[in-house]
C-alpha cells in the first residue's frame, strides 16, 4: 500500500510539473515566439544591459521606438508622430498654417504670459492694411476670452467673413472687425498661348486647381494641349479625375483597400475637348499627379514627354491613437487597365533628360520636345 502511495504521489508531481510547465509556455507564448523570430533583438537587449552597463531604453513608448517598430514594415510612408492636440504648438501650427492666416496674412504667437500676440504681419496682405500690426496683443475674439490655447482657433473663419477682434497695442485697446481672406492660390496653376497650343503649367493640385483648368480651357482658342505636370506631386484622388473629364470619356479609377474594400471614381461619358495632348512628368511628378498621366496616356490622343515619373501609386490614411498621430499605408491605386505603378513609376514615350534648373528657361528642351510633336 506504501509503494503504491508513493508510486502515486510521484505521478502526480510529474503531472503538477507538466501542467505546472505547459501553463507557463502558454503564459509566455508570445514572447517564446518573439524570441524565435527576432533572437538577434534579445542578444542585442541583454548586451546593451549587462555587458555594456547601459540598461534598457528608459521610453519604450518613444516616438523613435515606435517607428523603429513601423519600419519592419517597409513602408517609408507609415509612421508614428507624438500628438498633443491641446498643446500650445499644436494649436499655433494648425493656425498659422490655416487658409485664414495665409490668406489674410499673419502669424500668431504667446508671450512669455501666455498672451496670444500678432508676431508676423504681411505688409502686402489685408491684415496690415486692416490695422493690424505686429506685437498687437489678442484679448478676444468674437467678444470671447483668450483663457485657453485653443481659444484662438475662433480667428479662423470662413473666405470673406468677418470676426470682431479686441486688441491691445502700447497700452490701449482698440476693436478691429477682421475681414478674413483664404490663401490666393493662383500659383498652382497658369496658362498661357504658344501659337494654338494651350500650355498649362499645373504644379499643384489645390482644391481650386480643377475649376481653373476648366476655366483655362473654356476662355482659350487652341488646336493642342501641353500639361506641364513636372514637380506636381499631386493632392486628392478626385482632382486628376476632374481634369481628366474634359479629355475622356469614362473611365475608372479605383482605390483598393487593403481590408477588401474598394472604392471606385469615375469620370463622366462625352468628351469636352477632343485635341492632341502632351504631358510632361518628370521623377517628382506623383500621386494624384501620376493619376491624371494614366487617365490621359490610356483614353486621349496623348503622349509623355521628360523622364520616368515618381511612382507613388498607394494612399494614406491618419488617425490619433493614445496621444499619437499614426499614418498608414491603406491601400493602392489603379488607374483604367494598368496595373499598380507604384515604386515603378510611369515611362514617357519620349525620354527627354535635362537639369531640373532649365524648366521655364530657354534650355527647357522638354517643352521644346512637346511643342515640336504638336507642330
Amino acid at each position: 500500500m506504501k509503494k503504491n502511495k508513493l508510486i502515486k504521489n510521484i505521478l502526480c508531481a510529474v503531472l503538477c510539473v507538466g501542467v505546472g510547465a505547459g501553463g507557463m509556455y502558454l503564459l509566455n507564448f508570445d514572447k517564446i515566439r518573439f524570441a524565435d523570430k527576432y533572437p538577434l533583438m534579445l542578444e542585442i537587449e541583454e548586451f546593451m544591459i549587462e555587458d555594456a552597463g547601459i540598461g534598457a531604453p528608459k521610453n519604450p513608448t518613444d516616438e523613435n521606438v515606435i517607428n523603429a517598430y513601423l519600419s519592419m514594415y517597409g513602408d517609408k510612408y507609415t509612421f508614428c508622430k507624438n500628438v498633443d492636440v491641446y498643446s500650445k504648438e499644436y494649436i499655433l501650427s494648425d493656425v498659422n498654417y490655416s487658409a485664414t492666416a495665409l490668406g489674410t496674412g499673419f502669424e500668431l504667437d504667446f508671450d512669455d504670459d501666455d498672451r496670444a500676440y500678432f508676431s508676423f504681419v504681411d505688409e502686402n496682405k489685408p491684415a496690415y492694411e486692416q490695422g493690424i500690426r505686429v506685437g498687437d496683443v489678442i484679448l478676444t475674439i468674437g467678444e470671447q476670452e483668450i483663457v485657453e490655447y485653443k481659444n484662438i482657433k475662433k480667428i479662423k473663419g470662413e473666405d470673406k467673413s468677418t470676426v470682431k477682434l479686441l486688441i491691445e497695442r502700447d497700452g490701449k485697446e482698440m476693436s478691429i472687425d477682421l475681414l478674413r481672406y483664404h490663401q490666393d492660390e493662383a500659383e498652382d496653376a497658369s496658362a498661357k498661348k504658344i501659337g494654338d497650343i494651350l500650355y498649362i503649367d499645373y504644379n499643384t493640385m489645390s482644391a481650386q486647381s480643377g475649376g481653373k483648368i476648366a476655366k483655362f480651357l473654356s476662355e482659350n482658342d487652341f488646336n493642342s494641349v501641353i500639361l506641364d505636370l513636372r514637380d506636381n506631386g499631386g493632392g486628392d484622388v478626385a482632382l486628376p479625375l476632374s481634369v481628366a473629364d474634359h479629355f475622356i470619356n469614362k473611365a475608372d479609377v479605383k482605390s483598393i483597400y487593403y481590408n477588401g474594400d474598394v472604392v471606385v471614381q469615375s469620370t463622366n461619358d462625352g468628351i469636352e475637348y477632343d485635341v492632341p495632348i502632351v504631358v510632361l512628368i518628370n521623377e517628382n511628378t506623383a500621386s494624384s499627379a501620376e493619376i491624371l498621366t494614366a487617365l490621359l496616356r490610356q483614353y486621349a490622343d496623348t503622349k509623355t514627354v521628360g523622364v520616368n515619373s515618381f511612382g507613388k501609386g498607394i494612399f494614406q490614411s491618419q488617425g490619433l491613437y493614445k496621444g499619437n498621430s499614426l499614418q498608414y499605408t491603406d491601400g493602392y491605386i489603379e488607374v483604367g487597365d494598368w496595373e499598380c505603378y507604384h515604386e515603378k513609376g510611369i515611362a514617357p514615350d519620349y525620354e527627354v533628360r535635362m537639369k531640373d534648373a532649365h524648366i521655364g528657361t530657354e534650355d527647357d528642351i522638354q517643352l521644346k520636345k512637346a511643342i515640336e510633336l504638336l507642330s
